[in-house]
Parts: structure tokens; C-alpha cells; sequence
């Protein structure tokens, strides 16, 4: 495609071209991805002002796939979320993106930012996957790509200080202070349930919380991005949108369905008062609103798993550190993101979109060339994302969905009747408790509330079988008795002792590190206070009370004097 736009820029056809970029346009909200990977080289200092309006540039790894913003299916996308811990307003900006070599549109709108602002920066990409370059400046900006030094990739996704902004603001809300804006309710949605979240089942497919609702414009006379305001889309009409398909931007059209408001936040990069959502807005969001059960990564999600002999296998490791950068907690074992009930959930949500369907099927589809309206589009989200994380292996149910296409396009859908999901083990979507929901209402001076403790539980007591206690008798018993027999000795021995000490006082003198042997003088072969080197055995006598002692020495040294 790239390549048909360059020709046609040259021969200066701004309506073809104009047309051809609508069609791919549309095509890439289905996150069909190019076979493209892409560079992206951050400006200095990311987390600053002048790196957040500083634009980034998009590169190839393959110079024979190239990635270029004109092309939707391969551009790049930006989302700066920042947090105010002086104050505790949140705001958005959308940073530019460019092809390599080029210059944006119109520069990127200045805006004022808070001193101190914490700044979460996350990215999302139509393209195959996304690398973050160079090393160095990702190092300064915090920022995570996949599992560093391995080669392995997130894919579409990547973050920067993300988890710092989430640590940041749980703490600030932890202390009993709100949001500005605040965190609003659900509500309730026009089929009279709640309406959805990033981390509602009805929502997601099998790659959850992943790209990002920034949207940028193109020019199709220059062929040059710039950024999406209310002001830029007067003063140079004819622009097309280049759009990141994801399950953020699927919330915003199933939003406008059902009658429902997501949480939104002043875009800083339009000057004309707009609000935004954004990736971290949702999670938090999600994090504060959306009961049970609760969307988190499966072990399964293709983002989360790394290359084995060839093979995706999940990772323990990669799935953490996604979660780091979307405010969802860690896991002890990849057994707390089982699959199997992330299929059942799944699963169980087929009823409300098929009670929506009269609903859905009056709005547009978030990409006509996968679907004709929402309601297609979801059915055949599902039919994809069920085959995807192997769920009819899983569940031991072939897919309930069947499509009906035409050329490609899902035209209608018929589902199955599916018995609810029966959840024999402890659910990982369904946490006990439920999440807390904070103030909505502005900050007041109050004292920090405190997390209590939860009363200790008193350990069980240990039970025994009748064979256990048996056992341990017969062996208590027998060890009683050897003791009485050992003490019984003891003392015997010791009577031995002194009876013959009374006989032969002298077998009271001992020299612990000797042995003396008592022997007649005439059996003796020495006599005198002479010493005697000589091997072993030799011996030396001496006089003492009348008695004569051999002293025998076992070592070829010189025998000591006594």
C-alpha cells in the first residue's frame, strides 16, 4: 500500500488517495496487523515536557516492510497520562508520531504542566509488534517493552513510569482523597445492567488491555500527520483519521450504544476544552468500578507468552510485568490466570450480547470490512478471541458462535444455547472481597484512613487417627524404659568406682590425657628420673609412695617428664 501511495502523491491525485487511505483506515480497527515490525525512537528525556512535545519517529526493522504513519496499518501511537500529586488532577496528552524524515502537519500543541506531574507514557501500534529505541532513553524513561535482554516483545503494547503513576495514585487515593475529575460511577446501562469496563468479559478478546483511543490526522495533500483538535480539523478539512484498534476503542463505540460514560479527563493537546479517555484512565477506572467477576491477562494471552523450542509458551514473568503498566496485581503462579475460567466467562457473556443485538445492530461496525454493525463485529470478536486462547479444547465445547459472511464480511450471527459455566475451583477473576469503591466527592481534610489488619487466625490443632496414638505410646514407653536402664547402670558403675578407689586410693589420681598402668618395680625395665626417647611402647619408671608407675606413650616423640 505504501508503495500505491507514493505513486499516487506523485501524480498528485488527492481524491484517490484520499479514498484508498479511508478503506485502509477502516481495515486496521480490527486489529489486523501488518507482518510489519516497527521502531520507534523516542525523544530525550520522555517523561518531560519538552519529551512529551517533542514528536517520535516511527522506523522499519525491515527496510523491505516498512512502517510509515500513512500507512494505518503499520503507524504508531502515544498516550501521556499525567497525575498532579499536589493537587490530584488527572489530564491527557496526546505526543505525535511521524514517519522517519518527516515533519509533523502542525506542531504539537504546547500546554502548561504541573510541576511535579507524575507522567504515565503508553503505546500502542497496528503493526506486527513495537520496539521502543533507543535503549538508553527507554532506560531513562522507565520503560518496559517486554522481558529486557531477551529479545521478547509485548508485541503491540509497551509502557513508560506507568507503574509509578498507578503506585502514585493509589496512594493517593488509599489516604481518602479523590480524583480530579473523579472516579464516576457505572451507572446503569439502557438493557438495565451495568455498563462495561476495559475488565468486563462482554468486552475484552484474548489479548486484554492493549492498545490505546488516541487518534491522529492525516493530511492527503501533504502526506503529514498531525494532531487530532477541534481546531486542526477546521483549518485543514479532507483529513482522514488514523485510529489504534482496540478494546479501549470498542468501550468508547459500546459506550455510545448503550448510554453510558467512561472516565474521562481534559486532553491538554486540544486547546479547545475537550476530554479524553485514555489506555490508564480505563484501568482505573475498571480497577475502582467493575465488580465481579473481573477481567486480568490469562496465562494464555498471546502478549504474555515467550518463545520455547519454537513454541508460545505462557510466562510467569512477562504476565507480571504487563500487569505492572495496567494496575492489576501480580501473580504468585500462572495457576491465578487459569484460561479455562477466563473461557467460561467469556462464555457466559453471550447471552447480553444477544439480548443487545436489536441495539447493536443499528450502530456502525469499528471496522466494515470485518463486520457490518456492532452487533457482527462483537460476534465475530468472540468467535475469533474463543478460537484464539484454544477455549473449545478447554471447555470441551465446540465455539457457540456461528458466522454467516459474504466475501469476507461477517453479516449475521447465530449463537448456540450454552449452559452457564460451573466453576468447580477457586475463581482468579472472581476475588473475594470485592473491589472497594473510593470517594467521588472533592478532597476534605481528613485524617489518612489506615488499612486494618485482619484478625489473626488461630492455627488448627493437630488430630490423630487411634493407630497414630498407639504408636506413639509403644515408642514413648520404650524409650522410658532405656533411660531407667542407662540411669540404673550409671549409679552401678559409679559404686564399682568408689569401692575400688577405697582399695587403691591411687586410681584417684588421674591424668586425663594419659593412661597409667600400676606394675611391680621388679617388672620394669627402667628405673629412675631418666627420660627415654623411643618408638612406641617405650616406657620410663619412677618412684612414688613406695609404688612404681610404667607410664606407656603411644607417639614416637620424647616422652614428657612427670
Amino acid at each position: 500500500m505504501f508503495n500505491i501511495l507514493n505513486i499516487l502523491n506523485i501524480l498528485n491525485i488527492p481524491k484517490i488517495r484520499r479514498i484508498l487511505l479511508t478503506i485502509f483506515t477502516f481495515s486496521s480497527l480490527f486489529k489486523t496487523v501488518d507482518a510489519a515490525d516497527c521502531l520507534l525512537v523516542m525523544p530525550l528525556f520522555p517523561l518531560t515536557y519538552n519529551g512529551i512535545v517533542t514528536p517520535y519517529r516511527l522506523q522499519s526493522v525491515n527496510p523491505a516492510d516498512p512502517c510509515t504513519m500513512e500507512n494505518p496499518m503499520t503507524a504508531a501511537f502515544v498516550e501521556a497520562t499525567m497525575f498532579d500529586p499536589d493537587t490530584g488532577r488527572i489530564s491527557v496528552y496526546h505526543p505525535l508520531v511521524v514517519t522517519d524524515g518527516k515533519m509533523p502537519l502542525i506542531p504539537a500543541t504546547p500546554f502548561t504542566m504541573p510541576v511535579n506531574a507524575v507522567v504515565s507514557l503508553s503505546f500502542g501500534s497496528n503493526a506486527n509488534t513495537l520496539r521502543l529505541t533507543p535503549p538508553d532513553i527507554a532506560l531513562t524513561g522507565r520503560c518496559v517493552n517486554g522481558i529486557t535482554g531477551n529479545n521478547d516483545l509485548f508485541g503491540q503494547f509497551a509502557y513508560c513510569n506507568s507503574d509509578m503513576f498507578f503506585d502514585k495514585v493509589n496512594a493517593w487515593m488509599a489516604s481518602g482523597m479523590a480524583l480530579i475529575p473523579p472516579i464516576p460511577p457505572l451507572g446503569l446501562a439502557n438493557d438495565g445492567k451495568e455498563c462495561l469496563t476495559t475488565r468486563h468479559f462482554m468486552l475484552v478478546d484474548q489479548d486484554p488491555s492493549d492498545n490505546l483511543v488516541t487518534t491522529y490526522l492525516l493530511d492527503p495533500v501533504t502526506m503529514k500527520i498531525f494532531q487530532d483538535t477541534v481546531s486542526n480539523r477546521v483549518t485543514h478539512p479532507g483529513f482522514t483519521i488514523i485510529k489504534n484498534g482496540s478494546d479501549n476503542r470498542l468501550l468508547v463505540a459500546i459506550n455510545i450504544a448503550m448510554g453510558c460514560t467512561g472516565y474521562l479527563a481534559p486532553l491538554l493537546s486540544d486547546p479547545s476544552g475537550a476530554k479524553s479517555a485514555s489506555l490508564i484512565l480505563n484501568e482505573l477506572h475498571a480497577a475502582m468500578r467493575q465488580m465481579t467477576p473481573m477481567v486480568s491477562l490469562p496465562a494464555r494471552d498471546p502478549m504474555t507468552r515467550v518463545l520455547v523450542n519454537g513454541l508460545p509458551v505462557p510466562s510467569l514473568l512477562k504476565n507480571n510485568l504487563y500487569r505492572r503498566g495496567i494496575n492489576q496485581p501480580q501473580l504468585m503462579s500462572l495457576q491465578h490466570a487459569d484460561t479455562l475460567p477466563f473461557c467460561g466467562h467469556l462464555t457466559n457473556q453471550l447471552g447480553r450480547i444477544q439480548d443487545n443485538k436489536a441495539v447493536f445492530t443499528t450502530q456502525t461496525s469499528p471496522d466494515v470490512n470485518a463486520a457490518t454493525n456492532l452487533f457482527t463485529f462483537l460476534a465475530t470478536r468472540f468467535f475469533q478471541t474463543y478460537n484464539n486462547l484454544k477455549c473449545d479444547i478447554l471447555l470441551d465445547t465446540v465455539n457457540p458462535v456461528t458466522l454467516v459472511t459474504s466475501n469476507g464480511i461477517t453479516t449475521d450471527a447465530t449463537f448456540a444455547v450454552v449452559q452457564p459455566y460451573q466453576f468447580s475451583s477457586q475463581d482468579p477473576y472472581s476475588p473475594i472481597p470485592s473491589p472497594t469503591i473510593p470517594p467521588t466527592s472533592p478532597p476534605t481534610p481528613t485524617q489518612p484512613v489506615l488499612p486494618t489488619d485482619p484478625p489473626p487466625t488461630a492455627p488448627p490443632l493437630p488430630s490423630y487417627t487411634l493407630g497414630g496414638n498407639i504408636v506413639y505410646i509403644v515408642f514413648g514407653s520404650l524409650f522410658l524404659i532405656i533411660c531407667v536402664i542407662g540411669v540404673v547402670w550409671c549409679i552401678r558403675r559409679n559404686s564399682i568406682k568408689k569401692e575400688a578407689e577405697i582399695k587403691n586410693p591411687i586410681l584417684s589420681i588421674e591424668d586425663p590425657r594419659e593412661r597409667f598402668l600400676i606394675a611391680d618395680s621388679g617388672n620394669s625395665g627402667h628405673s629412675g628420673h631418666s627420660g627415654h626417647s623411643g618408638n612406641s611402647g617405650s616406657n620410663f619408671n619412677t618412684n612414688f609412695n613406695n609404688k612404681t608407675y610404667s607410664k606407656v606413650y603411644s607417639s614416637p616423640r620424647s616422652a614428657p617428664r612427670f
